[in-house]
């Protein structure tokens, strides 16, 4: 049996207060248009622990953000007939920033600092050794 659409926080207000007043589960399930066995969780559930909202599932979270989604349809809706890898290729973050950098090497022990050697571009062991060493 499949479940049928979520309550909304005002209709749990109203099963609530309705009941409060001694109206019959019936009448206020027949009122909202939902089943009676219905308007008795709610009102059992709120005698419980005085929950009138939804407690919040756990579950997967969201891959895409609200930004993303937003992105997704401008994306969809210049051009609908995009293949899925253009889509990925826009949606993917790029790196907007970063590049230079610099290296430096240094030692100390435990009377005096070593110096400060720097080092440009890519190193290997070979011209560790002859740099540093």
């Amino acid at each position: 049996m499949t479940k049928g659409t979520e309550l909304t926080d005002f209709e749990r207000g109203f099963i609530i207060s309705a009941s409060s007043f001694g109206v019959t589960k019936e009448e206020v399930g027949e009122k909202l248009g939902r089943s009676r066995n219905t308007v008795h969780t709610v009102i059992a559930k709120y005698k419980e622990n005085r929950a009138t909202t939804v407690a919040k599932r756990s579950g997967r979270p969201c891959i895409l953000t609200e930004r993303d989604e937003r992105q997704l349809k401008r994306i969809v809706k210049s051009d609908c007939k995009q293949p899925l890898s253009v889509i990925r290729e826009n949606l993917a973050e790029s790196v907007k920033h970063g590049g230079g950098g610099v290296m430096v090497w240094a030692c100390f022990t435990w009377n005096e600092l070593g110096p400060l050697i720097r080092l440009e571009g890519k190193i290997n062991s070979q011209r560790y050794v002859e740099e540093v060493l």
